[in-house]
């Protein structure tokens, strides 16, 4: 039996990453239309950690053939399910709100 200490050191990342849209829709728009907006845009797209990942799988041989566009197909499929799930399922009953919340 492997020991855990055997296992390689944990790694611990951090990311700075820019939402891709904003709560507000007026705030996009102004960003749109400024120059300097549009560029920082294109610089955080270009920074953008999933694409990168995608990226760097692609050019590793990790994804090749569609792969990548058959994940987010079936990542869509399980959110998809997920949100019909619980739009059928019945509202939750009010007094069970704080349950297992802890301050």
């Amino acid at each position: 039996m492997a020991s855990a200490f055997s296992s390689p050191p944990a790694t611990a990342t951090t990311v700075g990453i820019r939402r891709r849209s904003s709560n507000c829709t007026a705030t996009m728009r102004r960003c749109r239309r400024s120059s300097t907006g549009r560029e920082e845009v294109q610089r955080w797209r270009a920074r953008d950690p999933i694409e990168q990942l995608r990226r760097l799988l692609e050019s590793s041989g990790v994804f090749g053939g569609g792969e990548y566009e058959r994940l987010v197909r079936e990542v869509r499929e399980q959110v998809e399910e997920a949100v019909r799930f619980a739009e059928a399922s019945p509202e939750p009953d009010p007094a069970a709100l704080l349950e297992a919340v802890y301050a």
